[in-house]
């Protein structure tokens, strides 16, 4: 493994502008570094009288000055000296923190305690890799990160619950007998629907054909939301950014016109094309 696989945050020190980590579980061999620290806010896991505070940051290791690393430290109030205190720290390999998608998902946990997602989009490419922390135990954990990037990812957190997005196909992130579960969906959720916006649906066949309107009219102020029947995360939707732009499953018209949408397997194959005007 390469020995950047194996750092590990040990502490972080924001008041003097230093991260202290180790190339392996010994104790021992600790070094420090010093941080730049992009920026910070509020957030309560530990459900305490004063929230906990979440920095993100960057280093660089001596040993490969070309690379950055981008951090997330918290930090808690000690009840006892009412200070605050570093609880907890991780790291991510994209250079800027400004790249970190920062999600908050109220009473996740035992519907009590707040989760903190935190994700980015490795390399060039559209891959999300995000992480799932919590108090558990009595203390900041990792409860949960997916065991490969996610195609086109995203996540929508909402209260008591987590939607993970691949391409349009979602899972549905939960708690129960202490730990996070999922459950495939097979159809795509409606996300924040409002009067007015128009629902899409296209139907994955068992020999993985589809079925889809060939033409859908939506009004310039609403939004058009897709959805997909179907268990098959490769399916992506490729549409004319001069028209849209894409948040989730959601098109948000961008201008009036004519233009189309396609749904394309992952073999780069149109399987569907979809007329769309914008009124």
């Amino acid at each position: 493994m390469h020995p950047i696989e194996k750092l590990v945050v040990r502490y972080c020190d924001i008041k003097n502008r230093k991260i202290y980590i180790s190339f392996s579980k010994n104790a021992y061999e600790i070094y420090w570094l010093p941080i730049n620290i992009d920026s910070s806010f509020y957030y309560n896991l530990t459900r305490q009288d004063k929230e906990d505070i979440i920095y993100l940051g960057k280093f660089r290791l001596h040993s490969a000055e070309l690379v950055q690393f981008s951090f997330m430290s918290i930090y808690s109030i000690n009840p006892a000296t009412q200070e605050y205190n570093n609880i907890f720290n991780d790291f991510y390999f994209t250079s800027d923190p400004s790249n970190l998608k920062i999600y908050n998902a109220n009473y996740f946990i035992d519907s009590t305690y707040n989760a903190l997602i935190v994700g980015f989009f490795e390399g060039s490419g559209n891959f999300f890799e995000y992480k799932i922390y919590g108090y558990k135990d009595s203390t900041i954990k990792t409860l949960y990160e997916p065991a490969a990037p996610i195609q086109n990812g995203s996540i929508y957190a909402t209260d008591y619950q987590i939607y993970e997005f691949e391409n349009l196909f979602t899972t549905l992130l939960y708690w129960e007998n202490n730990l996070i579960k999922s459950i495939p969906l097979r159809k795509t959720p409606l996300i924040d629907f409002e009067e007015g916006d128009v629902a899409l649906e296209y139907k994955i066949n068992e020999d993985y054909t589809l079925q889809a309107p060939s033409k859908v009219i939506v009004p310039f102020s609403a939004k058009l939301q897709i959805i997909q029947n179907g268990l098959d995360p490769s399916i992506q939707i490729i549409y004319d950014d001069r028209y849209f732009s894409q948040n989730l499953n959601q098109l948000i018209p961008k201008k009036k016109g004519s233009t189309k949408i396609a749904l394309e397997s992952e073999f780069g194959e149109i399987q569907k094309q979809i007329s769309v005007i914008i009124k």
